[in-house]
């Protein structure tokens, strides 16, 4: 900060540079001085500063990691990073979708099953025999910028099954 006094006119100017404000939405700032013995109280002009989104990126996880098989339950875990970022933090679980390929409509396998601060979580038993390229999107809100994930692929096989019976009687 600094300040500057004009010892003819009794008037005092300060400057403060480098601010920025995470989040959204404008903010009008101003100032007051309290005053003293020598000078009365006085409140500055407000003036518009504009917030910076807040730029995220996204870790992405699977559970279990290994081999997974048809109908076997996956859980995909979703960081979006920064998070929290002072007193905010990224919105609800309908901002954070799942997909399987490419990010288009067809290719959703849904939105997260829950949210909290900034950790995402969905489960999946639904993946079919076959690779898959899995990807998380976060759709931003009013004070975090949208990204998306890296893909995780995962390979589904085929599920062996297990016979078993009574021994029959002889």
């Amino acid at each position: 900060v600094s300040i500057l006094l004009n010892e003819v006119t009794d008037s005092a100017s300060a400057l403060l540079t480098g601010v920025s404000v995470p989040g959204g939405g404008t903010h009008n700032v101003g100032s007051t001085y309290a005053g003293d013995t020598n000078f009365a109280t006085s409140t500055s002009n407000t003036v518009p500063l504009t917030a910076t989104t807040i730029s995220t990126s996204f870790l992405l996880s699977v559970s279990p990691t290994s081999s997974p098989y048809y109908s076997q339950q996956l859980t995909f875990t979703a960081t979006v990073v920064p998070s929290p970022v002072g007193s905010l933090v990224p919105l609800s679980s309908d901002t954070i979708s799942f997909y399987d390929g490419t990010v288009t409509p067809t290719h959703l396998i849904g939105y997260a099953d829950s949210f909290s601060g900034g950790v995402a979580t969905k489960n999946v038993s639904s993946l079919s025999i076959g690779t898959h390229a899995i990807k998380a999107v976060f759709g931003g809100d009013t004070n975090f910028a949208s990204s998306t994930s890296g893909s995780i692929t995962i390979t589904v096989g085929k599920s062996t099954p297990v016979i078993t019976w009574a021994a029959p009687a002889p």
